[in-house]
C-alpha cells in the first residue's frame, strides 16, 4: 500500500503514475543507507536502479582512506568539488582540488591516501555491474 487510508483505486493510479515515472529530483542528505550512491545495480528499486550507470556524492572527511583496489569493466570519473586529497592512480600519486577530475578506464588501480580537509567528491562509473570491484591490498 503506497498511502494508507487512501482507497484502493487511489493507491493504484498512484502506484502506475510512479511507475511510469521519468524523472525525479530529491536532495543527496537522503540516501544516508546507500552511502552516498545515488544511482546504481544497487539501489532497491524506483527510477535510480540502473544498470548503465552509477554517481555518489560523498564528503570525505580528513583521515579518509580507500584501500588500492581496481575496475575490471567499465570508465570511472573522480570529480573533486570542493576540498582536497591525495590519490594513487597506476602507481602515481597525485593531489586532487577544488575542480580537479580523474578520468580512469577498466582496471587502472586506484586509491585515497589522504584526506586533508573536508572533501565534497563526486564519483561516476559505467557501467553498473555487480562484483565489479576487486581490492589490490594484501589482507
Amino acid at each position: 500500500m503506497i498511502f494508507a487510508g487512501l482507497n484502493f483505486k487511489i493507491n493504484l493510479l498512484l502506484f502506475r503514475l510512479i511507475k511510469v515515472m521519468k524523472h525525479k529530483v530529491d536532495n543527496v542528505n537522503n540516501y544516508t543507507e546507500t552511502r552516498g550512491w545515488i544511482c546504481g545495480h544497487f539501489i532497491p528499486e524506483g527510477i535510480q536502479k540502473n544498470s548503465e550507470l552509477e554517481i555518489k556524492y560523498e564528503v570525505l572527511k580528513p583521515g579518509f582512506t580507500s584501500p588500492q583496489h581496481y575496475h575490471p569493466q567499465g570508465t570511472e570519473v573522480i570529480l573533486v568539488i570542493k576540498g582536497k586529497l591525495k590519490v594513487r592512480i597506476e602507481g602515481e600519486e597525485i593531489i586532487l582540488s577544488d575542480s580537479d577530475f580523474v578520468f580512469m578506464q577498466s582496471n587502472a588501480t586506484e586509491a585515497f591516501l589522504e584526506v586533508y580537509k573536508p572533501t565534497t567528491v563526486i564519483s561516476i562509473r559505467t557501467p553498473s555491474i555487480p562484483n565489479n570491484k576487486i581490492s589490490k591490498d594484501k589482507k
